[in-house]
Order: C-alpha cells, then sequence, then structure tokens
C-alpha cells in the first residue's frame, strides 16, 4: 500500500484531492470532473473518472488517464476499473479509450492495466489488443 500511497501524493501535486483518494480536475477556477482512485493487495481500482458533458470529446479524460497511468507507473502500481455506462455508444467509447491507454479486457466489463516494467518511459502497445478492432460491449441493456 505503500506504493498506492505515493501515487496518491504524486496525483495530488497535479489535482486537488477533497479527500485521500478523491480528486478534482479544474479548468481555471471550474470544476469539470473527478476522478476515484482505491487500493487493493496488488495495484489500484479507478473507481470512478467523470468529466462533466460539456467538457467531453476535447481530450480531458485522455489526460487525467495519461497523468493517472504515468503515477501508476512510477510507483509500478498495477490499476483495474470497470466499464458499466447504460448507453452502448458510451462503453465503445470508453473501452476505446482505455485500450489506448494499454488497459486490456479481462471480462466482458472489468478492465486491467500492468504498470509499465522498469526503464520503459511512454504507452507500450498491447498485444491482445493490436490485431483487433475495438468491440462493442454487451452490457445486457
Amino acid at each position: 500500500m505503500a506504493a498506492f500511497d505515493d501515487m496518491l501524493r504524486d496525483l495530488g501535486r497535479r489535482f486537488p484531492a477533497t479527500t485521500p483518494g478523491r480528486f478534482l480536475i479544474m479548468r481555471g477556477w471550474a470544476r469539470i470532473g473527478t476522478f476515484i482512485l482505491s487500493g487493493r493487495d496488488q495495484g489500484a481500482d479507478l473507481e470512478l473518472i467523470h468529466i462533466d458533458p460539456a467538457h467531453r470529446k476535447r481530450g480531458v479524460g485522455s489526460h487525467v488517464l495519461q497523468a493517472i497511468c504515468a503515477a501508476a507507473d512510477a510507483r509500478h502500481v498495477d490499476l483495474e476499473l470497470l466499464v458499466m455506462p447504460q448507453d452502448p455508444e458510451m462503453a465503445f467509447r470508453l473501452v476505446s479509450l482505455y485500450r489506448r491507454h494499454r488497459f486490456i479486457q479481462i471480462e466482458s466489463d472489468l478492465m486491467r492495466r500492468f504498470c509499465a516494467p522498469m526503464g520503459v518511459i511512454g504507452p507500450l502497445p498491447c498485444p491482445a489488443n493490436e490485431d483487433r478492432a475495438p468491440r462493442r460491449i454487451d452490457l445486457g441493456t
């Protein structure tokens, strides 16, 4: 858990924290989103990443996710998240975003990102996803 705590401190330098693990995404003085991380034995769960609808499709989510992944890699912390939107089109966009940041699909709604090996800088290709186009996830809705 020490690596996770260090990761939270790293992120706290870039994003205001309301409580440990809960961060605000700001543009100037306006809050445009939030994300929540929680620690677990061998990594961290990205419990929530929310961007205000007026600020979506502008690269904000990708920028925030890049910062989270960089902090996780620096502290050798694996990340895990659930993709559970009600809208299948939103699920498709989110899965595509997460795959661009090296998350791999473990189950229909569970994705995991393993920390980068020592000495590697920047995104690594994910061999499990290179040959496939993103697929829609059946959310049973």
